[in-house]
């Protein structure tokens, strides 16, 4: 009896000396899967948030190039001939080249929202990204109120009364504060996903890394 227990015991022995690198095997082959999918998501996102920044950047100088060259002259000229009550809206505009709207939305991340690859995202950064939605909002809003002032029946364009330059003066100035807000929160969020893309980009070397030596272990 004794030997048959000691005869089980060393098969038994034998057969755990033979499972375990079955084991490591398949831990190290989780681990892999695991990490390469960590590193694909973040590549995503880097790639997401790269987009973001290019687009931003470039509505950003959009609105900059408006407000200097077309909305801000717009605003000399009407504070030159804003008590003139001779000198028309139209002609005032004519004066000064137009006004100028300009075209504020992004909508691409929007739908990348709801996507797999923004669920991991800092909540600073799509804190951020809600503001300069809202902005957009305000800006459009603003935009669709000027249109209607210009346009509706106790205004139009021929209209020289000082009121109603006082009034669409009011009206542009806070378009053009709402517009300089815009910008500053694009350039919040660049900076905000600058320092998070280089972070993922980090995290993505060390990930390709450390996959590789599991790899390199789990075939030997």
């Amino acid at each position: 009896m004794a030997k048959s227990f000691k005869r089980a015991g060393k098969v038994f022995g034998k057969i755990s000396l033979d499972l375990i690198p079955v084991i490591i095997g398949i831990l190290a082959a989780l681990l892999i899967n695991d990490y390469r999918q960590k590193l694909q998501e973040q590549k995503r996102q880097a790639i997401l948030l790269n987009n973001l920044v290019d687009e931003f950047a470039k509505r950003r100088d959009e609105l900059n190039n408006v407000i200097k060259y077309r909305q801000l002259p717009l605003l000399n000229t009407l504070e030159v001939y804003i008590n003139n009550s001779e000198i028309p809206l139209r002609e005032i505009f004519q004066k000064a080249g137009g006004f100028g709207f300009p075209e504020v939305y992004v909508l691409s991340w929007e739908s990348a929202l709801n996507s797999q690859d923004t669920k991991s995202l800092d909540f600073i950064l799509l804190n951020s990204l809600s503001r300069i939605t809202s902005n957009q909002q305000d800006i459009t809003s603003r935009t669709e109120t000027i249109y209607d002032f210009l346009y509706s029946p106790g205004v139009t364009l021929y209209d020289s009364r000082p009121e109603a330059k006082e009034l669409l003066d009011i009206m542009l100035n806070d378009f053009v504060e709402s517009e300089r807000t815009l910008i500053s929160r694009y350039d919040e969020f660049i900076q905000l996903a600058d320092s998070l893309y280089d972070g993922v980009t980090v995290d993505s070397i060390a990930v390709d890394s450390l996959a590789a030596e599991v790899d390199t272990v789990s075939s030997e």
